[in-house]
Order: structure tokens, then sequence, then C-alpha cells
């Protein structure tokens, strides 16, 4: 072939070998497509176009797919200010179809607290998270603006949504809902209960109107309080941190403790009683930023009826060890089991995390029994796991303090928070929730 013909021809082949990269070997959950060609647009307008504080708006998001299919997908709209980075509202929508040449629509409601300006960041995600084929860091831009009147609240709010700092340590045996403690709370440890036999019954998404500590503004979920003490779950991506809203004060050593109901779910293997901590996961910006802000280490009581450690190493990516069966049957429907999840920095600075239960509903404090425990030396938890950044191995140590290789943010233990999957209609009910930073050393009851 002479020269001419090659360089008319070679632009063809080049392109034919291009359009092979992109469509060969995709994911078969969600096929993508180079963002760059305009396959997929996203657009969002903001209802009503005039929106003001206090008042609820809807954002109305518009996905269109030009290229092949969307099966099982994610979509995932967020809600910042101007003048922050801080996420203020998040909503994933799971298992997410749009066929080829469609256009999916969703209705985001919001309720924004103040004026100001405000803008939504939108995206596409395969099932695992693991693929993005296109993120908008600025769908739209809107400005709330004064109602020109004074919304009275509802009900007169508590005295303090801060939780109370101890300034001795704590003797009693007992927490303020009457349940047995493991460990007592060090002297000037933070302690934190929730706020739902205040006798204010609501139904919100994202932040409990009546506990700023109380964050489920992440996932996708509702979730019910009927004021008497119980709070009932609704969805499939249920994510409840507890942490400082300032984003100041870290989490120590904690016991953290919550009684729980299975009514209805899909049956998620791996969904259940969940606890996390030593984790940033989306707190202080969103998780696909600061991968290594993710990280975490939890225990969990399964809905398979096992209970096991689960070290977060990347997200989506984790690696769970000390598998036992505890159920033979799978987790127990209409059965209130107490949940303690200890997690704590022993003297050779090794971190040693406990699971307890209670089968009794909480009788004379309850008869906690460890179901289970290990101690992570830094390399036995997290082999094979994904590494958050080049040169971070998975299987370091989540100590107490700010110091953690690869944390983007200097504030690795911000959060801790409970999770699950897959629950039906108020299908998992908690009550009597709890996070204390405990000192170790001192026994709060003989275990």
């Amino acid at each position: 072939m002479d020269d001419v013909k090659l360089k008319k021809f070679f632009p063809k082949i080049l392109g034919i070998f291009m359009m092979l990269i992109l469509f060969v070997g995709i994911g078969s959950q969600l096929v993508l497509a180079q963002s760059t060609t305009g396959t997929y647009g996203i657009s969002a307008s903001v209802n009503p176009v005039s929106p003001v504080a206090l008042t609820p708006l809807t954002i109305n998001l518009k996905v269109t797919n030009n290229g092949t299919g969307i099966s099982n997908g994610i979509v995932q709209v967020e809600i910042f200010s101007v003048n922050s980075s801080t996420r203020l509202y998040s909503k994933t929508l799971t298992s997410q179809t749009i066929s080829s040449t469609q256009t999916g629509t969703y209705s985001v409601p919001w309720t924004p607290t103040t004026t100001g300006v405000y803008y939504v960041k939108a995206g596409v995600f395969s099932s695992d998270w693991s693929q993005n084929p296109i993120w908008n860091a600025k769908v739209t831009t809107f400005t709330v603006s004064s109602s020109g009147t004074v919304v009275p609240p509802a009900v007169t709010p508590p005295a303090t949504t801060t939780p109370p700092t101890t300034t001795s340590p704590s003797t009693s045996l007992q927490d303020k809902f009457g349940v047995d403690k493991l460990y007592n709370t060090v002297a000037g440890g933070t302690e934190w209960f929730s706020l739902w036999a205040n006798g204010v019954a609501r139904t919100f998404t994202g932040v409990d109107p009546k506990d700023p500590w109380f964050d489920a503004n992440h996932g996708d979920a509702t979730f019910k309080v009927d004021g008497n003490g119980l709070f009932s779950i609704t969805g499939a991506v249920p994510r409840m941190y507890i942490h400082d809203p300032t984003l100041q004060k870290s989490w120590g050593n904690v016991e953290m403790t919550v009684y729980a109901k299975r009514v209805s779910d899909s049956g998620t293997a791996y969904g259940g009683i969940v606890g996390i901590a030593r984790a940033n996961h989306g707190t202080t910006a969103p998780e696909l930023s600061n991968l290594c802000d993710t990280r975490g280490i939890g225990a969990r009581i399964r809905y398979d009826g096992h209970t096991d450690f689960e070290k977060e190493t990347s997200h989506p990516n984790s690696v769970a060890v000390a598998n036992k069966t505890i159920f033979s049957g799978g987790m127990p429907f209409n059965t209130w089991i107490g949940y303690k999840y200890v997690i704590y920095d022993q003297a050779d600075g090794n971190v040693k995390l406990e699971t307890w239960m209670d089968l009794t509903d909480g009788l004379n404090g309850g008869n906690w029994q460890k179901i289970n425990e290990i101690v992570d030396n830094g390399t036995n938890i997290g082999i094979g796991g994904v590494p958050c950044k080049s040169g971070i191995s998975p299987t370091i140590k989540y100590n107490v303090g700010n110091i953690r290789a690869g944390s983007e943010s200097g504030k690795p233990n911000i959060s801790v928070y409970f999770r699950s999957d897959n629950i039906g209609t108020n299908g998992l009910v908690y009550k009597e929730m709890s996070v204390r930073e405990i000192n170790p050393n001192s026994v709060a009851t003989a275990k």
C-alpha cells in the first residue's frame, strides 16, 4: 500500500479501534460510553422556580441515554451551597434502567433551611459504584430567598441539641435508657443518645429535624419516629451517620449500642444490624472524591444469621473476616436484638473489636454476651483489599486521632454510622441507640 493510501486508511482503522475499546469488555450491569461524546445528557430544573427558605422544593432531573441502555444502574444526586464544599443533601436512586435513546426522569424533594445560592451535582454509576460514565459537577444553580415571614416551630425544640460531654468518669452501670454499659464513659468523652422518645412524631429523609447530630443524608431511605422511642426504616440504602454537625469533633474509642427488630426486607445476606466506626465516609466530602476517607471498620449481625467484621479499604471495596454463625436459620423476625459494637486502641497500638448481643429486650439492663472479637494488628485485616491510593496498604490499622496515611481531610474518625440494605416498608425498627466514648480500662459490668 503506498503512502497516500495509508494516510487515508489509517484514520479509519484508528476510529474502528477506538470504538472497540469503548464497547468490548464493558461490565454487563451498566454499559458505558465516553462522556466526552455526549452519549449521556443530564439536565435539571427547580420547582418552584423561585424557592424560599423553610419551604419544600423539588429538583427535577432528566438523564438522557443516547447510546446503549443502562440496566440496574445508580443515579446519584447531591446538593451543595456555593459557600461550602460540604454536601447538604444526597439522594441515591438504585436499580435504575434507562433504555437506549430514552430519558429517565427523577423528582428529588429537599427543604432548604437558609437562604443562599445552591447547586446540584448528578451522575450515573454502575450498581457497584465502580464505573461512572458521566458526572456533572454543576447541573443547575438556584437561589433560595427569604419568605418574608417567620415560620414558627411546630414544637419547642430541646434545650440543647449538642450531646452532653462528661467532665468526670461516669460510675453508673447503665446508660440513660437503662441499658447496661460494658465500659465506662471516658472523662471528658462525648455521649450521644437518640432523641426518638421526645414526644415529637416525625417522618424525614436527611438530617433529623430534631437532632442535627443524626445525619441520615446518605444513601436512599425514609425514616419515621413515633415520638415514643421507636425509629422505623424504609428503603434500599439506609445510612445513618452520627457526627458533630460543625465537623470539628472526631470520635475516639466508642461503644455503639442499639436494639433492632427485623420486620420486612429482601433478605440481603450482609444486611442486618451493622455499625461502622473510625470513618469519615462521605462526611466532609463526597465518597468518590476522598476515597481514603471512606475507610472504616464495622461489626455486623447479619440477616443470614452470621456475624463478622468488615473493613472498608476504599469505597465500595471491603474485606470481611471472623465470620461465625449465630442463628442457624437466619436472623429471626419480630424479635428485639440488642447490639453493641466496641472498638478501642490497645496500649500496644493495635485495635480491638468486639461484638456483643442481648436477646432479653434489655431486661434488667440486658444479658450481654460477647459473640465475636478480633485484634487488628495492621497486617491481618484487609488482606487482598483494594487500596484507597497508590502506596497505601489496605491492611493498615484505623487508630484514633487525626493521623491516618492517605486521609484527605485529616479527620478520618469524624463519623460513626449504622447501616443496612434493602429494607421493606417500616421493615427495620430501632430503639435506644447510643454512642459513647469509652475508657477501655474501666469496665462497667461483669463481662
